[in-house]
């Protein structure tokens, strides 16, 4: 958090859970700049990753509604939308125990920013925040699952919104149809993916001139969707299916769409 400007949201620092059921996970992690989460499979790794995230997400979502006044939803209450966000990032949602987020000032170390409440069997309760009255949101945060490294997953989503008849997300009910086929993180953030994809070929040559011993496959100038397929342009004018690619290039160009 930049104590110069504090009005500008940029994450949370620090995040505290003790939850119960449906396992016993008690956490205190401070997160820095570029935080690197370590152990052995089923230690939580996953698991902290996804609620900074929704939480994240919900925050955001409150210094909109703040910042611009449009509600996110206003069938819900605060409570209803941060279990929606809850319940659509977690296979089993049923979460009892507290959790608590905070940003504080470098130098100060007061909290400017944060998030509690206790869930019981799922649902919200004592829910309290607080950010600064001018406070701006920060960019989405991104999180992903494993299933998205290549473009598969990205055509069954494009798919699946055109089955579902949603051209953007633009209401609630677009929404609440999507969760049903793919976790809220994913939704973002393959809608984010695929805004990006005609600004592929600068990414691939800004990272080029970084390293220039990148495989010499990564020659794509551009990636598009026609027919609810995605092609690639290569450098030589060849048009191939994103699919065709190998995994390691696919996984790269997808990387790249998340990065920037």
């Amino acid at each position: 958090m930049d104590h110069k400007n504090l009005d500008v949201f940029t994450g949370f620092d620090k995040i505290k859970t003790n939850l119960t059921k449906p396992f016993n996970f008690k956490t205190d992690v401070d997160f820095n700049k570029l935080t690197i989460l370590c152990g052995t499979n089923g230690v939580g790794k996953s698991f902290v990753n996804k609620l900074l995230w929704a939480n994240s997400f919900y925050f955001n979502i409150m210094m909109m509604e703040n910042f611009y006044g449009v509600k996110f939803n206003d069938k819900r209450s605060n409570e209803e939308n941060l279990e929606f966000i809850l319940n659509s990032t977690f296979d089993e949602q049923e979460f009892e125990g507290t959790v608590k987020l905070y940003s504080s000032d470098d130098i100060t170390n007061v909290p400017h920013y944060y998030l509690e409440y206790t869930l019981v069997n799922g649902k919200v309760q004592d829910l309290d925040f607080d950010f600064p009255s001018k406070a701006q949101p920060s960019s989405p945060p991104v999180y992903l699952s494993k299933t998205t490294r290549d473009f598969d997953f990205l055509e069954r989503y494009i798919k699946t919104k055109k089955m579902l008849g949603i051209t953007n997300i633009e209401t609630n009910e677009d929404l609440d149809k999507l969760v049903e086929w793919f976790k809220l993180y994913d939704i973002f953030g393959a809608d984010q993916m695929i805004v990006k994809f005609s600004l592929i070929g600068d990414f691939v040559k800004k990272w080029k001139e970084i390293n220039p011993d990148l495989v010499q496959e990564l020659d794509v100038v551009n990636l598009f969707v026609k027919d609810d397929k995605i092609y690639a342009e290569k450098t030589n004018g060849d048009i191939v299916r994103g699919t065709t690619l190998g995994a390691g290039v696919q996984a790269m160009l997808i990387m790249f769409t998340t990065a920037f």
